[in-house]
């Protein structure tokens, strides 16, 4: 969606199911853990982003000392780290990150984020993930690339388009232009355009890789287009999350 607010609406926890090991794009596993999470339930932390840099990076901070560093690591040209009168990155009023490109056909921008220490738990919400046309098919179509062991689930089943790339990702998509499951132009709060990431082991998390695409063909022109990124929710050890 090219309307850059954005509020928070996280599903309860709870709501995910209890004890599951939760989320987050592209996860990079620290070295071995206990194969089962401790029976003892602790708090979920929340890391929120404080500061977004020149285009390219974007800080959250843990109330437990966490520092997450996000940073645009490569994209296909300058194009895409400059969407149209937008900054790259920003922190937004419902305590996310934007992620914004200029939606030319076939650009792209891949975003790595380092947390400062390992955390366990993690839990993350991607939102506004659509498409747009018009004129008989011109439009963009959000598609992102998340490497790693996760479970992708879109809040809303049956809407957006979950596959498994041949380098082991997991990518999720709104429809291509025509498609009867209709994203166009949803709100952020929309739970058509959400997706959910989780990760499957009880190893814990350093880091992870999130690859946003413009995948439409009929692109004739460019696009303020974005996605934001939810605060990230972790706990600090291997436990049940309350």
């Amino acid at each position: 969606m090219n309307d850059r607010t954005e509020s928070q609406v996280t599903p309860s926890r709870r709501a995910v199911a209890k004890g599951a090991v939760w989320a987050a794009p592209a996860l990079v596993m620290a070295s071995a853990a206990p194969a089962l999470a401790s029976s003892q339930e602790c708090d979920v932390q929340v890391a929120r982003p404080v500061s977004a840099g020149d285009l390219r990076n974007v800080t959250f901070n843990g109330p437990d000392g966490l520092k997450v560093t996000g940073t645009v690591v490569s994209y296909d040209s300058e194009l895409s780290v400059r969407p149209i009168g937008s900054p790259n990155m920003s922190v937004t009023s419902g305590g996310g990150v934007a992620l914004g490109q200029r939606a030319d056909y076939g650009q792209y921008q891949e975003v790595r984020f380092d947390f400062s220490k390992p955390v366990y738990n993690l839990r993350f919400v991607i939102r506004d993930v659509d498409n747009q046309w018009e004129n008989g098919g011109d439009g963009y179509v959000d598609s992102i690339v998340i490497e790693g062991d996760v479970r992708v689930e879109p809040v809303r089943p049956g809407m957006l388009e979950v596959t498994q790339e041949s380098t082991g990702g997991t990518r999720v998509s709104a429809p291509q232009p025509y498609s009867p499951r209709d994203v166009r132009g949803v709100s952020p709060r929309d739970p058509l355009g959400q997706v959910l990431v989780t990760n499957r082991g009880d190893a814990p998390v350093t880091g992870f890789t999130l690859r946003y695409e413009n995948t439409s063909s009929e692109t004739t022109k460019p696009y303020a287009q974005f996605v934001f990124i939810a605060p990230i929710e972790y706990t600090s050890s291997n436990c049940t999350p309350k």
